[in-house]
């Protein structure tokens, strides 16, 4: 019997010593070019629900850069009550100073970031340091002014305004951080739905009492002082389900979170993936072929089944990207690319899925993200609509010598 075990190993060695490369397009798009100015962000249109009235063409926002940006300081000017923020950086100076005025007309603040020793391990560039350090400075800055907790687990981007005040709640989750990122990273925001508000305040709350690991007081960067056994606010019976909202939380912790702990991001991002008929659209920063999520469009790609993915062409290639590129998935590279999510036809209906999390272990099986199902076919359509558009425009795609 022939050992062909060596063989094999050998074709699989010069399969991997291929050189994988961002190739730039000779024919592709600008991004001013996109029919009616979709950019850098977009603000899709909140699902219907019994407090909602007929959705209106302008809750669609296809926008240029700095558009998130106003309208987040527009609603923090609108608070009367309270706001509850969480970014892995806030390095938006403007953002900054809306939230000091609020704080000026006493609306109370309650911040969650990444802890600034994780933040110190993220750092790539001179931006990225400035960015940190005008991050830090404004903690330094609401120092026993503002309610500030950390943990290198946070990675939920979304701003809640008056979540208890029915007449008044507003709120976005958001694939991009609020620094000066935003006016060059392609991102997308979803403008939340009453129920939506309610499950995103219970996750913030889950961080904020629960599984925060330090917070910032008047004397500075410290662990965490006596956190409560239990939310101390009393919750409204959640409607998770019918609100789209998944998220990612740590199993530990599933007592606590009750009935919110059954509705997974990652439970529900494989489902989406093993239900597409037929092409996958999928974008995000990163892919890591050890996650589940990841090893599902695989086996898509091995039903023959096309996938497209959108990611960042300024970042390491990394195996992930390799792994899929050789299974035959298109691959496109933006700059700065990070918005996150999945697009398909499930079950002869077109869906999305927006996430706050990458393709990898810790955002889709731990850590603190958030996924919202657009079941709405027009909205998926736009968003299906703007991902061509992303290719099209999109500088570079990944190949193999």
């Amino acid at each position: 019997m022939k050992n062909t075990k060596g063989k094999k190993n050998s074709e699989n060695k010069k399969v991997n010593s291929k050189r994988v490369f961002w190739q730039k397009r000779e024919k592709s798009g600008k991004m001013s070019d996109i029919p009616e100015k979709i950019s850098n962000l977009v603000l899709i249109p909140k699902q219907k629900d019994e407090e909602d009235s007929e959705l209106k063409k302008e809750d669609f926002k296809q926008s240029e850069p700095g558009l998130l940006i106003q309208e987040l300081i527009n609603i923090i000017g609108s608070a009367q009550e309270f706001i509850c923020i969480s970014s892995f950086v806030i390095g938006n100076k403007k953002i900054q100073d809306a939230l000091i005025e609020a704080y000026q007309r006493n609306v109370r603040i309650y911040f969650l970031t990444a802890s600034e020793n994780y933040l110190d391990k993220d750092i790539l560039s001179e931006k990225d340091i400035r960015s940190l350090e005008n991050h830090i400075r404004f903690l330094k800055e609401m120092q026993g002014k503002v309610l500030i907790r950390s943990s290198k687990e946070f990675h939920l981007k979304c701003i809640l305004i008056d979540p208890k005040n029915r007449k008044n709640r507003k709120g976005y989750v958001m694939t991009c951080n609020l620094t000066g990122a935003v006016y060059k990273s392609p991102d997308i925001a979803v403008k939340l739905t009453g129920n939506q508000i309610d499950v995103i305040f219970h996750q913030f709350l889950i961080g904020f009492y629960i599984l925060a690991t330090g917070e910032i007081r008047s004397d500075g960067l410290g662990d965490l002082a006596n956190p409560p056994k239990n939310l101390p606010i009393e919750l409204p019976k959640l409607k998770s389900s019918k609100a789209g909202i998944y998220t990612t939380i740590k199993n530990q912790n599933q007592k606590e979170a009750g009935e919110y702990e059954s509705f997974k991001l990652k439970d529900q991002l494989i489902k989406f993936i093993q239900e597409s008929d037929g092409e996958l659209k999928v974008f995000a920063w990163n892919f890591d072929a050890r996650n589940d999520s990841v090893k599902e469009i695989l086996l898509h790609l091995k039903k023959e089944r096309p996938v497209k993915i959108i990611t960042n062409s300024k970042s390491k290639i990394k195996p992930g990207l390799r792994t899929l590129l050789n299974s035959g998935a298109e691959i496109y590279g933006i700059p700065f690319f990070h918005a996150k999510g999945v697009i398909s036809k499930n079950n002869g209906k077109l869906k999305a899925f927006i996430m706050t999390s990458n393709f990898e272990n810790a955002g889709i099986d731990y850590g603190f993200n958030t996924g919202i199902m657009i079941n709405d076919e027009g909205q998926a359509l736009k968003l299906n609509y703007l991902f061509d558009e992303w290719c099209r425009c999109s500088k570079f795609k990944l190949k193999e010598e």
